[in-house]
């Protein structure tokens, strides 16, 4: 309404000039096109009407004329301006041309117009103004627009007016200001009612919690009466000693257990705020009696808990604690509340007894007095056995010192022994207690005793076991529960390898010799201690899992299993120890049952009923030295285990101090008396001119005092002789195999060092004096040889021939592998100083004498010659090889070089043979019998040598093999037929069966001997004699493959030479033209059977 009065207004005004109002049109237009919201709202658009009378669209307007002709403006690209503009409408008061006109004198009032719109927008949709403001500070406004009808009071559809909102709101306040007002009104209300509700709670709060202290009251009278009327005497308890206590009151275990439930509720009640410093009568009455049952109480635990771990008192200390009672006790302290603390002192005061048992073995004074106690009985015992015999002072001290060596070892074993017994025995106890806790859990809440050990700090004493653990943990990358006994028992082998190095360092070492003395002994009564300790361990592991369930036995007899509510029933000394509190008749009663020991019962007697013998009550072991030992299967699974690898130990812990300074002074007592075994021979003459001279060598007395040393030390690890044990065989064995490579290091630079053509006297054929000094080595080095190898028998199984065990079988078995290394380094010394080189120049005299073949020993001839080629040239220089070389040598290297020599000249005289060229049917028959002839006469080498490997396995066989094999490819006649092509041949070639025990280059110097003369010889090919060509095929140490190759090249050569001559020859050479062409085919085939 207010642009239409506005409109009428500006229509009373006078009209403005045509420039004015064009220009006007064209700023109304850009205005127009700028605002979007004119659009949106309708006003610029004509409205297109349908004419149901007629086709042509008919037009309508808007009823202002600026916005009729906004309209036209904009749609002026669409439409007929001229038509429009001509066009009359009666509906609208005039045509379109004098309303425009009209709009055009009214351009002064665009901007009331303008002004008009924005502020009918502005009150209508002030969203629209805001809108763009909100964007720009990054809001996102709602403007939707609500289209519901319903909503709308004057059903227009359009939006409700701020001022309807405004008068919403108006009427939301006042509504807000009655509801503060209910409010106020309510609040005051629920005021007063939560005071007069908060008096009477106080006086119901103090009615509860006077029923709360009646009720505790009443609990804490209730478990008096039940503490005073356990059974328990409890002034017999508070009036008895520490050491008696159990047995001076007469303390049931079971009342014990229920007593301590009720003294920890006692407790709790009475450290209770509402009970604790309240100044009730009742309770401060009842405060001073409480307290004296709760000492008596945990006395009598404390007293239980010192007779299961072996304290003064009652029970053999050889025992394993009772797991009934131990584990009757750990309840008693769970109800107590002290079971960690209680725990880990058990396992302290078990750490205590196993250092007190390490300080009473391992101290110097202890020490010296077992020393001192032997020298003294050995002196005895010879003086009384040279008196009885008449014997002189040498017969004395040998008496004596064999005396001494026997009680030396008695005493230390016995000693030892002492000592394990101390170690394995708090051993169990700590396993023992391990065990229970792992198995036992309270019957109320279910909780198992290790969980709430575990649960608490471990104690500074084993801060050093803990940390190795952990380290073993995480290198293993894996987790794993709390266990006790292994904190006990590394920290036990930490604190002995500090005992140990403390004692080898006592006064600067004094006492170091003696103390590595004692380590055979320690090692066997360790690994004897650990049996014990594991077949106890496994007897609980096998009672764990097997026997706990109820079982029925053959007589109807049931064995009951460990009870469903966690309490003692399952921890049954019968199930643990595989016997039962009384027989099949009922005879027995449980004080009869066996007592086991920890030290004679073996493994597999764990897993048998009724097979456990009694054990001796003094706590001897029956496997001292000389004793009955284990198997190796036991002492494997021994070594191997996490207990004697902590034992053990490394570095500074366990027994590996002792072993280490073992070690160090047995190889100091092996390693003296080598050093003088090649010493220098120095010689000065009368000038003072130092003359060289080869070194000197060791007497046969000087290796036999070396093998009396060997075997002396070998056996400490023989529990009879020496008071070790078997598993030390290797370690000596070690330390042997050492001593033997330094004596290998002087023996190399003990010997002449001389040239190869210094060896032997070229004139004379005899051995030189260097050769004669290294053969002189050699016998000794053989002799070191043999004594190795008969040290294991000697040592572990002649001494108890015929009743020695299969230990002693085992342990020289162990010993004979343990010292190969020591051997082969001597055979290896062996071969490069004296046999090498001395079947180098050996060789070479024999190849020069073969190859006197090739000086028309196999020509044709009418007469035949006296003797074959074998007997006149080499059966003389075998039998010279043989007297003059082979006899000075050993007869293991005899047989060596034998060996050598035998693969040389056969391989030798074989590639001689095959290069004789023209070669006749007589000279093949020559050739077959000087093989024959060779043959024997090696044969007799061998055996002349002494050498144990006969011919025809000398190198596997090859050799020999070869030489048969050639007696049949002499007489081959493959190339008879000349219709024969080459490929034929060839194929019939492969056919033959020698074929594949000749070398290829064997086949190919045969081949040629049938070829015309224009195939050169592979020697005169290559330019050289025979002799040099045979040499670079055969090797003076028998090897052969490596000439094959070459001899393949050289036959190639050949033929590609032969194949230009051939071609100017015009077939005047007599001889077989295929052979070539048969020669390249076979070949490569040859070379790869060689080679696969």
């Amino acid at each position: 309404m207010e642009v239409q009065r506005s409109n009428s207004q500006m229509q009373r005004q006078p009209s403005s000039n045509s420039n004015v109002g064009a220009n006007a049109s064209k700023s109304l237009r850009w205005l127009i096109d700028e605002d979007p919201l004119l659009q949106e709202l309708h006003l610029t658009t004509l409205q297109q009407k349908s004419n149901a009378n007629t086709s042509e669209p008919a037009f309508a307007y808007a009823a202002e004329p600026a916005f009729a002709y906004a309209a036209a403006l904009i749609n002026a690209d669409s439409y007929n301006a001229d038509e429009l503009w001509t066009t009359s409408d009666s509906s609208l008061g005039g045509n379109v041309q004098q309303k425009a006109k009209d709009a055009l004198s009214e351009v002064d009032r665009k901007l009331a117009l303008v002004e008009s719109l924005s502020e009918r927008i502005s009150r209508e949709k002030p969203e629209h103004v805001a809108a763009p403001l909100l964007r720009l500070h990054g809001f996102s406004p709602f403007l939707d627009e609500q289209g519901d009808s319903s909503s709308n009071a004057n059903g227009t559809g359009m939006s409700p007016g701020l001022t309807s909102t405004l008068d919403k709101c108006d009427r939301i306040a006042r509504q807000s200001q009655v509801l503060d007002s209910v409010a106020n009104r309510v609040e005051t209300t629920l005021e007063r009612g939560l005071g007069r509700m908060n008096c009477a709670t106080e006086k119901l709060e103090r009615v509860l919690k006077t029923s709360q202290v009646l009720k505790m009251v009443m609990r804490l009278k209730f478990e008096a009466k039940k503490v005073l009327g356990s059974g328990l005497d409890f002034e017999a308890l508070e009036n008895a000693s520490d050491d008696d206590v159990l047995h001076a009151a007469h303390v049931d275990l079971r009342d014990l257990t229920r007593a301590a439930a009720s003294v920890a509720v006692i407790e709790e009640l009475l450290n209770h705020e509402d009970l604790k410093n309240q100044g009730i009568d009742i309770v401060e009455q009842m405060r001073p009696e409480a307290e004296r049952i709760s000492r008596a109480v945990k006395k009598a635990a404390a007293g239980l808990l010192a007779e299961q771990h072996g304290g003064s008192g009652v029970g053999s200390t050889t025992r394993l604690p009772s797991a009934t009672k131990l584990g009757a006790t750990l309840q008693v302290y769970y109800h107590l509340g002290e079971l960690p603390s209680a725990a880990w002192n058990a396992v302290c005061l078990g750490l205590d007894r196993a250092e007190k048992a390490n300080g009473k073995f391992l101290n110097p004074s202890a020490m010296k007095r077992l020393i001192e106690s032997a020298k003294v009985e050995a002196k005895a015992d010879a003086e009384k056995e040279v008196t009885a015999t008449g014997g002189n002072k040498r017969q004395r001290d040998l008496a004596y010192d064999r005396f001494l060596k026997v009680k030396l070892r008695e005493k230390k074993a016995e000693d030892a022994s002492k000592w394990a017994s101390g170690v394995a025995e708090a051993a169990l106890q700590v396993f023992n207690l391990h065990r229970v806790l792992m198995r036992k859990s309270d019957p109320v809440t279910r909780q198992n005793f290790m969980e709430v050990v575990s649960a608490a700090p471990i104690p500074e004493n084993f801060a050093e076991a803990q940390e190795l653990s952990n380290a073993a943990l995480k290198t293993q990358k894996s987790q794993q529960q709390l266990s006790i006994f292994s904190l006990f028992w590394n920290q036990m082998s930490i604190n002995l390898g500090t005992r140990m190095q403390r004692l080898l360092k006592y006064e600067n070492g004094v006492i170091a010799a003696e103390v590595a003395t004692f380590y055979p002994a320690v090692r066997s009564a360790a690994l004897e201690m650990l049996s014990s300790v594991q077949d106890a361990m496994q007897a609980g592991a096998l009672s764990s899992s097997t026997m706990l369930n109820e079982d029925t036995q053959a007589d109807g007899s049931r064995i009951s299993g460990g009870g469903i509510m966690g309490g003692s029933a399952a921890l049954e000394d019968s199930l643990f120890f595989d016997f039962e509190g009384n027989d099949r008749d009922g005879a027995g009663s449980n004080s009869e049952a066996l007592e086991v020991g920890f030290g004679t019962v073996s493994a597999d007697q764990w897993t048998k009923k009724h097979t456990i013998s009694v054990v001796d009550r003094s706590g001897e072991h029956s496997n001292r030295a000389g004793g009955q030992t284990q198997t190796s299967s036991v002492v494997s699974s021994i070594l191997t285990s996490p207990e004697w690898i902590a034992l053990q130990g490394s570095g500074d812990m366990g027994l590996y101090p002792m072993q280490r300074a073992f070690v160090v002074a047995l190889r100091d007592r092996l390693h003296n008396p080598t050093k003088t075994l090649f010493l220098e021979n120095r010689v000065v003459d009368e000038n003072g001119i130092d003359i060289k001279m080869l070194p000197t060598l060791p007497s046969e007395k000087d290796l036999q005092n070396i093998e009396k040393l060997l075997r002396n030390e070998l056996a400490l690890a023989d529990p009879r002789e020496g008071g070790g044990e078997f598993s030390m065989t290797t370690m000596i064995s070690e330390i042997i195999v050492d001593v033997v490579e330094g004596v290998c290091s002087m023996a190399r630079s003990a010997t002449s060092g001389a040239p190869e053509s210094m060896l032997i006297n070229a004139k004379k054929g005899t051995p030189s004096e260097d050769l004669l000094h290294d053969m002189k080595v050699a016998w000794v080095l053989s002799t070191l040889t043999s004594h190795l190898r008969s040290l294991p028998e000697d040592t572990f199984v002649v001494p108890y021939r015929p009743a020695h065990s299969l230990q002693h079988e085992e342990a020289a078995n162990m010993c004979q592998i343990a010292l190969l290394p020591a051997i082969h380094e001597i055979e290896s010394l062996v071969k490069h100083q004296l046999i090498t080189p001395l079947c180098n120049v050996l060789n070479q005299g024999i190849g020069a004498e073969i190859a006197l073949m090739h000086r028309g020993v196999y020509i044709e001839s009418d007469s035949s010659t006296q003797g074959s080629f074998v007997q006149h040239q080499l059966v003389p220089k075998y039998e010279s090889i043989a007297s003059r070389v082979l006899s000075s040598l050993p007869a293991e290297y005899g047989g060596m070089v034998a060996a050598t020599i035998c693969a040389y000249s056969i391989y030798c005289f074989v590639s001689n043979a095959s290069l004789i060229r023209p070669l006749g049917e007589m000279g093949r028959l020559r050739i077959t019998q000087d093989l024959a002839d060779i043959e024997l006469t090696l044969e007799q080498l061998v055996l002349q040598a002494g050498g144990s490997t006969p011919l025809n396995q000398i190198c596997g066989g090859k050799p020999y093999a070869e030489l048969r094999a050639v007696r049949q490819m002499l007489f081959w006649g493959g190339l008879e037929n000349k219709a024969m092509s080459s490929e034929q041949v060839s194929k019939a070639f492969f056919r033959e069966f020698w074929v594949k025990d000749v070398r290829p280059s064997t086949a190919f110097h045969f081949l040629f001997t049938f070829a015309p003369s224009l195939l050169s010889s592979p020697h005169h090919a290559s330019r050289m004699s025979a002799e040099e060509y045979v040499r670079s095929l055969v090797k003076f140490d028998g090897s052969v493959d490596d000439g094959e190759a070459k001899a393949w090249m050289t036959t190639m050569s050949c033929c590609d030479s032969f194949a230009q001559r051939e071609s100017i020859d015009g077939g005047v050479s007599i001889g077989d033209r295929r052979v070539p062409a048969i020669l390249m085919i076979i070949g490569p085939e040859l070379l790869r059977r060689r080679r696969y």
